[in-house]
């Protein structure tokens, strides 16, 4: 029922720009449509995913097809022989995968194309998380941004692991995402007392070519 209901218009309309940090520009209907769901809750800060479950469970539903293809994709050739994670290694492989696959795959979200980046790379953590460490996400409505933070545990140590993601737009250059990215996740992982930080930048621009 969960994934129909993430297919209807006026439930993407809502849910899409909480996915990547942006400004809804649903209609009043739109959103009390999706209270009386239960999917969101308003607060002082705005309209929010109603609670910890569906902020789990909704990028989990329209990442699902990602996450069952990157079995058959991947290996888990970024754990170390410590079982600790080669965090340079996983962002060269999620790199390489995207530009091999990025369009076949933002074609096949249910209609949540803006947010594809976003929903495929959590697919992607998802498989690197599953068995040995939990995933936290906070989403940042109006704010054009999305923080990741993985815990990997160890069997000597647990890695906390920050990922902050954005989508470059015509508005801002790449100089400038970059600084206030920085600068974001810098905090983020201060708060989270991490071991690694990463700023990845999705550039969907139709004008840029991959070279």
């Amino acid at each position: 029922q969960l994934a129909d209901k993430l297919k209807e218009t006026r439930v993407r309309k809502v849910i899409e720009p909480m996915l990547v940090g942006k400004t809804s520009i649903s209609t009043e209907e739109d959103r009390t449509y999706c209270l009386d769901l239960g999917l969101i809750k308003k607060t002082k800060q705005g309209f929010l995913i109603s609670n910890s479950i569906y902020k789990e469970l909704l990028p989990r539903e329209l990442s699902n097809s990602v996450q069952e293809n990157f079995l058959s994709t991947f290996r888990p050739e970024w754990i170390k022989d410590d079982q600790s994670i080669n965090i340079e290694k996983l962002m060269k492989m999620f790199q390489q995968f995207w530009r091999e696959n990025s369009e076949i795959w933002s074609e096949n979200i249910a209609g949540y194309k803006e947010a594809a980046p976003h929903l495929i790379f959590q697919g992607f953590l998802q498989r690197v998380a599953n068995g040995h460490g939990t995933i936290n996400r906070e989403y940042a409505p109006a704010r054009g941004r999305v923080d990741l933070y993985l815990k990997w545990n160890g069997p000597k140590f647990e890695q906390r692991i920050i990922f902050e993601l954005k989508i470059m737009s015509e508005r801002k250059s790449l100089e400038t995402l970059k600084s206030e990215g920085l600068k974001q996740t810098t905090q983020y992982a201060k708060i989270c007392n991490a071991i690694s930080s990463n700023l990845i930048i999705f550039d969907r621009r139709e004008n840029i070519d991959w070279d």
